[in-house]
């Protein structure tokens, strides 16, 4: 609306379900309820093992004292980013990381991770600043089952490369339009972004409406992004921070080409299997790979 990015919206059922769908089953659903749900207090967590996979609420110290009963503790630790790189946080995040693992520090938490890199910066982070956290144990996410497994290739009539993932500073989407535009300039190539762009990637694409190569899919399935990418020549993964980088490992669980960065999350997972380029390659090394792979 109003000039913005051109989306790609899927046929209907092939996406998520919208909003008001989802909120029409929830309004069903309330029939079924009673009208007052019991509410657990502190001695109903007594034996209990609690287990956080997001983050959520782990920089509420109402949490942390409600937890006190429970038998055993459990958080998954996605990275340290916000703390290690403030410039690539949101306002307020960096100080809730740090209420974060001053908590998990202080209540007896086991913690996971994403990688051996996200568990060593971890440690790091915590020693410098006297966190008394227990070592993180590395367990990579899994995928899910419709990205498992070679996808049948498509040669579509323009060809054209995928970047995924919610687009802020530290996934480095100025270098892909940059590399993109050089590249357009002899080739006919599209980008699709597959994500949210945040206030940044607007900057980066020079204001909300962007070239005419560039499109973006929103609401894709699993199914759907499978045959999204393959048909794509690549896909694009130049974060300068990452912990893990989902799209790229879904884009090689299905046998797609990755074009990535070279960080240490990326030479753990992917070294080997994608083409890894410097963090802050210069927009012409990446057209030409780009080129390469389009051809």
């Amino acid at each position: 609306e109003g000039g913005a990015l051109p989306v790609l919206r899927l046929a209907a059922g092939e996406g998520r379900p919208g909003l008001a769908e989802r909120l029409s089953w929830a309004i069903a659903d309330l029939r079924f309820r009673p009208r007052r749900a019991p509410v657990l207090g502190p001695e109903a967590l007594a034996g209990a093992v609690y287990v956080n996979l997001s983050h959520r609420n782990l920089d509420d110290p109402r949490l942390i004292a409600a937890l006190a009963p429970a038998r055993a503790r459990l958080a998954h630790v996605h990275d340290d980013i916000p703390l290690r790189r403030p410039d690539f946080a949101v306002r307020g995040l960096p100080e809730a990381f740090a209420r974060m693992f001053a908590h998990l520090a202080r209540g007896g938490f086991a913690l996971t991770t994403n990688s051996r890199d996200s568990a060593a910066r971890i440690a790091a982070t915590a020693a410098a600043r006297g966190w008394a956290l227990p070592p993180a144990r590395p367990m990579p996410l899994p995928l899910p089952p419709a990205l498992h497994g070679l996808v049948q290739r498509v040669c579509p009539a323009r060809p054209f490369f995928v970047a995924a993932g919610l687009f802020t500073a530290r996934k480095n989407l100025g270098t892909v339009i940059e590399a993109m535009r050089r590249l357009n300039a002899c080739c006919a190539v599209d980008l699709v972004l597959v994500g949210a762009p945040g206030a940044d990637a607007v900057a980066a694409l020079g204001g909300r409406t962007g070239p005419a190569w560039l499109r973006r899919a929103e609401g894709l399935s699993d199914a759907a992004l499978r045959r999204l990418l393959g048909a794509a020549s690549a896909l694009l993964a130049p974060s300068l921070e990452e912990g893990f980088d989902y799209p790229a490992q879904e884009a090689l669980a299905l046998g797609v080409p990755v074009l990535a960065s070279d960080i240490p999350v990326h030479r753990e997972y992917l070294g080997g299997y994608a083409r890894l380029l410097p963090a802050e390659a210069r927009c012409a090394a990446l057209a030409g790979y780009a080129r390469a792979l389009s051809a």
